[in-house]
C-alpha cells in the first residue's frame, strides 16, 4: 500500500480531521434524508403529515415516476413539475381555510426550498417511500403499554404474598416493563436498519457517505420517536400497577375531584363512605414530587374533600426529613418496605412516625380510611 492510500485509510486523529470530513457529508445531497423526516414528522409546525404512510407512498412513487421517464430533462424544467405534484398529494383532501390545511400549505413552501434538484427530489420520495414509511410500520409494532410483559407475573405476586408482595411488585412490573418494551423496540430499530441498508445497495447514484446518512437519520429519527413513545407509555404503567393493586384487593377507583387541579402526580382516587377523596400513586422514588405541593396544600385537600395522599414507594433513598416533614404536614402519607432504614429511623420519631407506615399495611389502612373517612 503506496503512503497515499495508506493515510487516506487512517482514522481521523485531529479536529482538522474531523473538519473535512463534516464538510464532505453536509454537502452530501443524502444529508437531507435526515432533515426531509424531520419535517414529515413534525406536529407542532406541519400536523405531523408524515404519519399517512399511504400519503407518503403516492407522492415518493409519483415522483420517482417522473423522475424515470424523463432522465433526459433538466432540473430547470422537472423540478417545478415535482414541486406541484407535492403541493397537490399532500394538499389533496384538506379543506380550505382549516387549521390544518395552513399547517401542510407550511410545509409544502417549506419543503419546496430544500428540492431544488432531481437527485433532491429523488431524495425527498426516498425519504418518503422508505425510511419514514417503513419507520411508521415498525413504530405501529411497539407496545404502548408494558401490559403484556408484566400483567401475569404481577398477579401471580399479588396471589402468593398479598400486601407483603407490594414492594417486589412494583419494582418487578418497572423491571420488566422497562426491559420487555426496549428489546421490542431495539428488534425493530435493527429490522428497519437491515431493510434500508439492503435497499440502498441496489441504488447507483449512492456513495458510501451517503449510505451512513441515510441509515443514521432514520435510526435517528426512530429513536426520537420512541422516546416519545417511551414517555407516554412510563406515565400509563405506573396506572397500570397501581390499578392491578386495587383491583386485587377489591378497591373501586373513581374520578379525579372535579375541578382539582394539582401540580402533584395521582395514579388513582378512591372515594370513601362520606364522599370525600383519597389519592393513591406507587413508585419506586419520590423524585420532585416533593416540590409539586403548591396547589396541594391543606387548605386544597379541605376545598376539595380529600382526606389524605397515599404513596407506596419501594426506595426511600431521597426521602428526607425535611420532604417528609412537608408533604406530611399537607396529608400525604408514604408507605415504604417493612425493612427499609427510613422507616426503622423514623418509627419513634414524635412527628415524622405519623407519615411513614410499613408498606405490609397499606390495604387495612385505607380499608378503614374508606370506612372512617
Amino acid at each position: 500500500m503506496d503512503k497515499q492510500n495508506q493515510k487516506s485509510s487512517e482514522p481521523p486523529s485531529s479536529q482538522e480531521d474531523f473538519t473535512t470530513l463534516t464538510k464532505g457529508l453536509i454537502n452530501n445531497p443524502w444529508s437531507k434524508v435526515y432533515w426531509f423526516a424531520r419535517m414529515l414528522l413534525n406536529s407542532d409546525q406541519y400536523s405531523g403529515i408524515g404519519k399517512d404512510s399511504a400519503r407518503l407512498l403516492k407522492v415518493g412513487t409519483e415522483i420517482t415516476t417522473l423522475l424515470d421517464y424523463n432522465q433526459t430533462e433538466n432540473d430547470f424544467a422537472l423540478i417545478p413539475i415535482i414541486h406541484t405534484c407535492i403541493k397537490k398529494s399532500f394538499l389533496d383532501g384538506k379543506k380550505e381555510g382549516t387549521k390544518l390545511r395552513v399547517c401542510i400549505e407550511n410545509f409544502v413552501s417549506d419543503i419546496e426550498k430544500y428540492i431544488t434538484t432531481k437527485i433532491d427530489a429523488f431524495v425527498f420520495a426516498y425519504t418518503c417511500t422508505k425510511v419514514v414509511s417503513m419507520s411508521n410500520i415498525a413504530l405501529d409494532m411497539v407496545p404502548s403499554d408494558d401490559k403484556e410483559f408484566t400483567e401475569e407475573i404481577g398477579k401471580s405476586i399479588l396471589e402468593s404474598q398479598g400486601a407483603n408482595g407490594l414492594k417486589i411488585l412494583i419494582n418487578t412490573w418497572d423491571d420488566l416493563g422497562v426491559r420487555g418494551c426496549l428489546e421490542v423496540e431495539r428488534t425493530q430499530v435493527v429490522n428497519v436498519y437491515k431493510l434500508l441498508k439492503k435497499d440502498l445497495s441496489a441504488i447507483e447514484y449512492i456513495d458510501e457517505d451517503g449510505v451512513a446518512l441515510t441509515l443514521t437519520a432514520c435510526v435517528q429519527e426512530m429513536e426520537r420517536r420512541l422516546g416519545q413513545k417511551r414517555k407516554g407509555r412510563g406515565g400509563r404503567s405506573l396506572e397500570d400497577v397501581t390499578s392491578m393493586i386495587l383491583d386485587h384487593f377489591q378497591f373501586h377507583s373513581c374520578a379525579a375531584p372535579s375541578h382539582f387541579q394539582a401540580d402533584i402526580e395521582v395514579d388513582k382516587w378512591i372515594m370513601t363512605k362520606r364522599k370525600f377523596y383519597i389519592g393513591i400513586s406507587c413508585k419506586r422514588t419520590l423524585r420532585e414530587r416533593w416540590k409539586q405541593v403548591s396547589s396541594a396544600d391543606m387548605a386544597s385537600m379541605g376545598r376539595y374533600k380529600i382526606a389524605s395522599f397515599l404513596h407506596v414507594i419501594t426506595y426511600s433513598k431521597d426521602l428526607s426529613d425535611d420532604k417528609l416533614a412537608l408533604l406530611g404536614g399537607n396529608g400525604h402519607l408514604f408507605y415504604l418496605p417493612d425493612d427499609d432504614p427510613t422507616l426503622a429511623r423514623h418509627t419513634n420519631h414524635t412527628q415524622l412516625s405519623k407519615f411513614v407506615r410499613p408498606m405490609s399495611g397499606f390495604v387495612n389502612h385505607l380499608r378503614a380510611l374508606i370506612e372512617n373517612n
